[in-house]
């Protein structure tokens, strides 16, 4: 990102990437944003560049499908108001519904993170399925997401796994939807 400029206009997805590459510049580079956002470095550069190359193809990213917490940690570590980013990644009008961070009393939107948040230790048992992670760290689950988009992190058999929706079996216990892990107190979005 060394000689990174602002777009005078963006309306697509390669101006929106532009537009964050500048941002991430202007706000101290990717890891000070990874750091202060909670997205990880990872998905950062795959927002800038755009796609992923995968064992099965190319994987696309837009800017145009974050999520609420990637968002909201975003638009904090920029210090922007929803309307600003809005107007700054061109994100257009139908979008900008489902286009949003969480968002306070007053409108702003905060990096706050979903009250229903859980946390549930994995002291002796790894977390398997479509992530894995070792015995140690905290794992962070959004429980009023079960059943909902995401991975959901579930127990079959006293074994915890991170599954797709439709992998999940009837007879498993649904824990919500993966959040991101706590490792030594710090939290590390994938």
């Amino acid at each position: 990102m060394a000689n990174v400029t602002r777009p005078p206009i963006v309306t697509n997805d390669p101006e929106r990437r532009q537009m964050l590459a500048w941002l991430v510049k202007q706000n101290g580079g990717i890891v000070k944003v990874a750091r202060e956002s909670g997205v990880s470095r990872n998905h950062i550069h795959r927002l800038i560049r755009g796609f992923e190359k995968t064992r099965t193809g190319q994987k696309e990213y837009s800017i145009l499908d974050l999520d609420p917490h990637s968002i909201s940690g975003l638009l904090g570590a920029f210090s922007l108001s929803l309307e600003r980013a809005w107007e700054m990644f061109g994100i257009p009008q139908d979008v900008r519904q489902r286009w949003r961070g969480f968002e306070n009393p007053s409108g702003e939107v905060t990096r706050e993170v979903n009250v229903s948040l859980g946390i549930i230790a994995l002291d002796s048992v790894p977390l398997q399925g479509t992530l894995f992670l070792p015995a140690g760290a905290g794992l962070e689950v959004l429980t009023n997401h079960a059943d909902k988009a995401g991975l959901q992190v579930v127990t079959v058999g006293g074994q915890l796994y991170a599954l797709p929706p439709s992998a999940v079996h009837p007879s498993a216990q649904v824990h919500g939807a993966f959040a991101g892990v706590r490792i030594s107190g710090r939290r590390e979005s994938l």
